[in-house]
């Protein structure tokens, strides 16, 4: 089970079934890709330099979509 937050749930509790996917981007940026209970999909950054620099975390779910939907 994971910790994720929705935009529209705030902070939910997921299973592993609903990973969609799980991208070490780099050291410190993890990306989680998950399918939500409120029926939508996510993509989020999380990690120790995701939390400290939130314009890195951006770039990153940023580069996550364009190579998830390519």
């Amino acid at each position: 089970m994971l910790v994720v937050d929705c935009p529209t749930l705030g902070r939910s509790i997921i299973g592993y079934s609903s990973l969609l996917a799980l991208i070490n981007y780099e050291p410190g940026i993890i990306i989680i890709h998950w399918s939500c209970r409120c029926g939508e999909t996510h993509v989020a950054a999380t990690g120790s330099i995701a939390s400290a620099d939130p314009e890195r975390a951006a770039a990153a779910v940023e580069a996550a979509r364009r190579r998830l939907c390519a």
